[in-house]
């Protein structure tokens, strides 16, 4: 058979006793194209089979993978369709969550193993390469959601820190009432001396301080401040340990008086816009340590200042409270820059804190005068000068 050929703008034109043929030189070259895609077959969460709509283990479907904190050993198995040459390919995937993960190595295997995955939202992404042609498909196989354990909630960290308040609130009630029935049955100098006392404490941790405490914790977890709201629950616990500890003694040293006046005022601070700088001075002939005082006196003073001395127009406002020795006993000297008071108002003018604390150290000191004095600052603000004795 004779067979002349020309080609002409990408044809070839072949001449034949039976007759002239056209063929396409382009479509000889074209690689044949079919649709590619990547099947799950099986999903396996610790080592149990994984139904579609399985709202026990958690939630699945063709795209979305949700499952609870205490099931993230995850086995999932794939097919690949329409990939020329199947068995000649190799695959590579990984669980993206920040973009930064690194792909696993090249393998020929077909399933894709995950364990102890953290909670969070992650993207498994899978690459095939076929080994003959040397052709990459990357595809999106599935979104895997892990739930957070259910302590990392903020629902959970809301109720203990509301449950934890509602005991302390409890037990500092009930101590409250304890203490008022041990001394029911004291003479009534010492019976008076125990109710100043219990009126003081009650002054001092009334519903109003506890609530307000409450409500920092609350917006410090509103506002996502964790670290602040965990060292304010802290403070705010020991700071309620020890008051319920001094109202069952009779003295406390000096120091531990301190300790619990700075933990007063670092929390007062803490919810407070323009903090109050504090500084507090100790006589050297003072030896905290060894220097036993009634426990619960300087604490409602200092209270009263933040209450009365500052507000939002005050500017740079300061504290200081110095120790020193007069006469046998410590003189405690209350200086602030605050609005101060009007002289002619000076004794109308006293908190029912301060004026219990006066009754309870007069009671204490078995003498009718005064022990608590109140003078204005010459530059500004109010000087309250508390005579306590040793004991």
């Amino acid at each position: 058979m004779v067979i002349t050929g020309k080609v002409l703008k990408n044809y070839l034109f072949l001449g034949t006793l039976k007759g002239c043929f056209r063929i396409n030189l382009d479509g000889l070259t074209d690689i044949y194209k079919t649709k590619t895609s990547i099947k799950i077959t099986k999903i396996s969460v610790n080592n149990q089979i994984h139904d579609k709509q399985n709202y026990q283990w958690g939630f699945y479907n063709s795209t979305n993978l949700k499952l609870p904190f205490d099931r993230n050993n995850v086995s999932i198995s794939f097919a690949a369709l329409g990939i020329e040459n199947n068995d000649n390919t190799s695959n590579r995937y990984k669980l993206v969550q920040s973009g930064k993960e690194k792909w696993s190595n090249w393998s020929n295997a077909k399933t894709i193993n995950f364990s102890f995955i953290p909670s969070g939202i992650y993207k498994l992404i899978l690459e095939t390469r076929n080994l003959s042609t040397g052709q990459i498909r990357q595809f999106r196989l599935l979104k895997i959601t892990i739930d957070q354990p259910f302590w990392k909630t903020w629902t959970f960290i809301i109720s203990v820190v509301l449950i934890t308040a509602l005991l302390l609130f409890l037990v500092y009630k009930a101590r409250i009432k304890s203490i008022k029935l041990q001394e029911s049955s004291k003479r009534n100098t010492v019976k008076r001396i125990a109710e100043t006392k219990m009126e003081a404490l009650q002054s001092q941790m009334n519903p109003h301080f506890i609530f307000n405490a409450m409500n920092s914790i609350q917006n410090f977890v509103i506002d996502n401040k964790t670290d602040d709201a965990l060292w304010y629950i802290g403070e705010f616990s020991k700071l309620i340990r020890q008051t319920l500890e001094f109202s069952s003694k009779q003295t406390v040293c000096l120091q531990d008086e301190i300790i619990y006046l700075k933990r007063y005022i670092e929390l007062e601070n803490l919810r407070r816009n323009k903090k109050v700088d504090y500084s507090i001075v100790i006589a050297d002939t003072i030896e905290p340590n060894s220097a036993e005082i009634p426990p619960l006196l300087i604490q409602p003073i200092v209270e009263n200042v933040f209450i009365h001395a500052f507000d939002k127009e005050s500017i740079e406002p300061k504290i200081s409270i110095e120790f020193s020795m007069q006469n046998g006993n410590i003189l405690c000297k209350i200086t602030d820059n605050g609005k101060g008071i009007d002289s002619n108002k000076l004794d109308s003018k006293k908190s029912k804190g301060i004026k219990l604390v006066d009754e309870r150290i007069r009671l204490i000191a078995e003498t009718d005068e005064k022990k608590i004095e109140i003078q204005l600052n010459k530059n500004g603000g109010t000087i309250i000068n508390m005579t306590i004795p040793l004991r």
